[in-house]
C-alpha cells in the first residue's frame, strides 16, 4: 500500500487469488542508480528508468472491468519503449529526531491503465480504451519510533499530464448516420494519497503484534474530472474508480516458544456510504528451521454492491501450503 513507492509497479498478476505469500508485490526494474552520501544522514539518489513500467495485469482482468462498468470489451494502448517515454525520479533523505524522513519526485507513466475513451456501436455494444498517462509526483515519507510505538506516514500531490478523454458514438444528421467524438479533460487538475500507520508489540506471552494503518486512495484508484465521473460512471467503490479511504489491520500472537503463529488481517472499506469488510485469518506453524506449514483463508461481508471488495462477497478462499523458506 506505498503512496511513493513509484519506481515499481505493483505485480497484479496473482492479485484475484489472494495468494498470502504473492498478493500485489512490487514487480523490480532495470533502472541506473546513482546515490550521494552528504555527511552521515543526508543523502540523494536519482533513478532512471530504462523503459516504461506497466503492472501485470490478473487473468480475470477484462472480465473484471467488463463486469464492473458493463463493458463490451477492452482494449489496452501501450507507448512504445524510446528515449522521449523513459522515467526518472529523486529522493532526498534525512534523520530528524529519531526519525527517518524523505521527499521525492517521480516523472514517468501511470503503472496501470485508465480509461480515456468508449466507443459505442450499435446495436449495444461499448468498447473501453484504456492507456497509461504520465504524472508528476511530489512525495513525503516518514518513519520512526515514540514511546515503543512504530510510527509512519506517507503523502503525496499527484499532478496528472493533460489527458483528453473521449466519446464516439454513432448520431443521425439528416436521416444519415455519422460517428460523433466528444472531447473533454481527463483528469483534474492535482489530488491527494496518503498513509499513515503505527505497530507495536505488547508483552504478553510470547508477543502480541498490532500493525494499522489508515489508507486514503488505492493503487488504482484517482481523482477524474467532474464531466469524466457522469460520463464513464467513475465513482468511488470501484475498480479504477475515485479515491476511497481503508482502514488495515493486522494482529499476530505466537505460541509455543514461537513454533506456532496465528495471524488476523482486516480490511474496511469506506465507500461513500457504503461498507465492505475483509478477513484475512491464518494459521502458521513451524515444523522445522526452514519449513512451514500455512493455512488460511478469505472472507468479504458487508456491501455487495458500491464497495469494491463487496463484488467479492460470493468468494470464499481457503488454502494450505507448505513453504520452504530459506
Amino acid at each position: 500500500m506505498d503512496v511513493v513507492d513509484n519506481l515499481n509497479p505493483i505485480d497484479l498478476a496473482n492479485f484475484l487469488s489472494f495468494d498470502p505469500d504473492y498478493f500485489a508485490e512490487r514487480r523490480p526494474q532495470f533502472a541506473f542508480n546513482w546515490e550521494l552520501y552528504l555527511g552521515s544522514i543526508h543523502q540523494l539518489q536519482l533513478v532512471w528508468l530504462l523503459s516504461r513500467q506497466y503492472a501485470p495485469l490478473p487473468q480475470g482482468f477484462t472480465r473484471l472491468v467488463n463486469q464492473s462498468y458493463a463493458f463490451s470489451g477492452v482494449n489496452l494502448i501501450k507507448a512504445k519503449n524510446t528515449l522521449r517515454n523513459t522515467n526518472f525520479g529523486f529522493r532526498y533523505t534525512t534523520v530528524v529526531a529519531n526519525f527517518d524522513l524523505g521527499v521525492s519526485f517521480y516523472r514517468g507513466n501511470q503503472h496501470l491503465p485508465v480509461i480515456t475513451g468508449i466507443e459505442i456501436v450499435p446495436p449495444q455494444q461499448i468498447l473501453a480504451h484504456f492507456t497509461y498517462p504520465r504524472e508528476n509526483i511530489f512525495g513525503f515519507d516518514g518513519a520512526g519510533e515514540w514511546g515503543g510505538v512504530g510510527l509512519w506516514g506517507e503523502a503525496a500531490v499527484i499532478f496528472p499530464g493533460e489527458v483528453k478523454a473521449f466519446v464516439v458514438q454513432p448520431v443521425l444528421v439528416s436521416g444519415q448516420p455519422f460517428l460523433f467524438r466528444d472531447e473533454f479533460d481527463l483528469f483534474s487538475k492535482s489530488y491527494f494519497r496518503f498513509v499513515a500507520g503505527f505497530d507495536y508489540t505488547f508483552d504478553v506471552g510470547n508477543g502480541l503484534y498490532l500493525n494499522g494503518k489508515y489508507l486514503h486512495g488505492f493503487f488504482d484508484e484517482r481523482a477524474y474530472a467532474e464531466e469524466v465521473s457522469q460520463i464513464f460512471g467513475l465513482g468511488k467503490g470501484m475498480f479504477f474508480g475515485e479515491l476511497g479511504d481503508y482502514l488495515i489491520v493486522r494482529c499476530e500472537y505466537k505460541l509455543f516458544r514461537e513454533a506456532l503463529k496465528l495471524q488476523l488481517g482486516s480490511m474496511i472499506e469506506f465507500s461513500g456510504e457504503k461498507r465492505a469488510v475483509v478477513f484475512l485469518p491464518q494459521i502458521e506453524w513451524k515444523i522445522k528451521d526452514l519449513v512451514l506449514l500455512q493455512a488460511g483463508g478469505y472472507l468479504t461481508t458487508g456491501a455487495k454492491e458500491g464497495a469494491k471488495f463487496g463484488v467479492f462477497h460470493q468468494d470464499k478462499v481457503a488454502f494450505l501450503s507448505l513453504k520452504l523458506d530459506f
